[in-house]
């Protein structure tokens, strides 16, 4: 389940903006998208419950350019939820010029 407190939320942020990790520097600080898919529209190709998106960034999509936790350093359960959490409580936000969908992502997340 995914966590929706403010102190959760900003230590996902953090670690979403961070240099450790480098989720930003595919998916944009407001998570529209660069390299990587825009975060923010609800069409997600690999699923998109807590649970799923945790195991994805967890092994990442070498194939496409993503280490596992983004740059391959590992984070702890905790830390990968707060991640996850962030990422998803953004949905919606509409950030200016996203990245177009892929066609590929044609399910939308309930």
């Amino acid at each position: 389940v995914a966590l929706t407190d403010a102190d959760s939320l900003g230590k996902g942020k953090a670690i979403f903006e961070g240099q450790k990790n480098l989720c930003y520097s595919c998916h944009r600080n407001d998570l529209g998208g660069l390299v990587g898919p825009n975060l923010t529209d609800g069409k997600w190709l690999h699923g998109c419950t807590p649970e799923l998106l945790m195991k994805n960034v967890s092994t990442g999509f070498p194939a496409k350019g993503m280490l596992p936790y983004g740059s391959g350093q590992r984070l702890g359960n905790d830390q990968l939820l707060q991640v996850v959490s962030y990422v998803l409580s953004r949905r919606g936000s509409s950030p200016p010029n996203p990245k177009a969908p892929d066609a590929a992502r044609d399910k939308a997340c309930s």
